[in-house]
């Protein structure tokens, strides 16, 4: 039998990585290679650093300093900007709605400086982990960071992890790209920090990305640009989709007043910025298909996609999408029994699920 605890192996759970293993069993977790003389203690944030953690209606009086932000990321995200991330807190919110975690670089005070937004699901009394909010509807998970200061921001976010006001025993970072910016950045922040690191492998059908089905067959194709078109296009969407086979199998947004409520709200809100785009399939005038695509700084993505009948062809991913895995990176330096305790959580739990899916199978 092989202990967990065997799990924490930083060097060999990126290596893997980088190899390219698909699924690395129960979960692999990290801990920095150093001496045991010479271990590494978390990072306390600057004294020049100021973190809150607040609601979706308390980051309205932040917008300005928000869109600020967005223009000067490291890595654009569309989805973590106020309009999308506020209309998604709004209607797509789980019980436990999320708050946003932000943190300022005072050096310039009282002109404040916002260097990080990252929406939150926070653990209780500490307890557990807290986790970046991903909802399906969100393409890319990583958080809006300054591209100037993006180590002592990302260091800033752990520690508000460790010591508040974010308090929680690790911090889950779901559908991250291993080879992408934000991903190097946190791995350099736990080998500065000692910090331990699991690392989950997820299906691939679970990425959150949309896949690009070929257009109906049609004659004409309108686009809407303009606030007012978009509006009257989403409407001709959603009817298209609930007619189709989303509809059918009782998955069409019509069927969901907070999630139709979402996608109008947002492409609205799009669309005055000159950022969404609808198009529209004609058959003999009337609409048989409709794509639904957003821009995030420099890049357009297609967002969502409507047939009024099946595609003869399965869909395509897009080209930008990549395989994704979550990391539950440690609150403190060190071996961890909290960590130990996720670990073990998620071993047993693959394992019922694998005996559930025998017994289905068998019956």
């Amino acid at each position: 039998m092989v202990s967990l605890w065997h799990a924490f192996d930083f060097t060999a759970s990126l290596q893997a990585a980088d190899l390219g293993v698909a699924d690395l069993g129960a979960a692999e977790v990290g801990q920095v290679a150093a001496s045991p003389r010479v271990a590494s203690r978390a990072r306390l944030a600057p004294s020049f650093l100021r973190t809150e953690l607040l609601s979706a209606d308390e980051m309205r009086r932040h917008e300005a300093l928000w869109h600020d932000l967005a223009g000067r990321a490291l890595v654009p995200n569309l989805f973590f900007e106020p309009e999308f991330a506020l209309a998604a807190a709004t209607h797509l919110a789980p019980a436990q709605a999320p708050r946003f975690l932000l943190i300022f670089d005072e050096r310039g005070h009282p002109a404040s400086r916002l260097v990080l937004v990252a929406p939150l699901l926070a653990s209780g009394f500490g307890v557990g982990e807290a986790k970046l909010w991903v909802p399906e509807p969100m393409l890319s998970s990583t958080p809006l960071i300054d591209r100037d200061t993006a180590d002592i921001a990302i260091d800033a976010m752990f520690e508000a992890v460790r010591s508040g006001p974010a308090r929680a025993s690790g911090l889950l970072l779901p559908r991250l790209e291993e080879g992408g910016i934000f991903a190097g950045l946190v791995r350099q922040s736990i080998l500065r920090s000692g910090r331990n690191i699991l690392r989950f492998a997820r299906p691939l059908d679970q990425t959150g990305l949309s896949a690009r089905q070929a257009p109906p067959a049609h004659d004409r194709v309108v686009a809407a640009r303009g606030a007012r078109q978009v509006r009257e296009a989403v409407e001709q969407f959603l009817a298209i989709e609930a007619l189709g086979p989303s509809g059918r199998s009782g998955e069409a947004l019509l069927l969901s007043p907070s999630a139709s409520a979402f996608v109008r709200v947002v492409t609205r809100s799009l669309a005055r910025k000159r950022r969404c785009r609808v198009e529209l399939y004609l058959s003999n005038g009337k609409p048989v298909g409709g794509d639904i695509t957003l821009r995030s700084g420099e890049t357009e993505m297609l967002w969502k996609t409507a047939r009024s009948e099946a595609p003869l062809t399965d869909g395509v991913a897009e080209p930008s999408a990549a395989v994704t895995v979550d990391w539950l990176v440690a609150a403190r330096p060190g071996r961890s029994p909290a960590m130990l305790a996720f670990a073990a959580r998620d071993h047993f739990g693959r394992r019922l699920r694998a005996l559930v899916k025998r017994v289905v199978t068998k019956g």
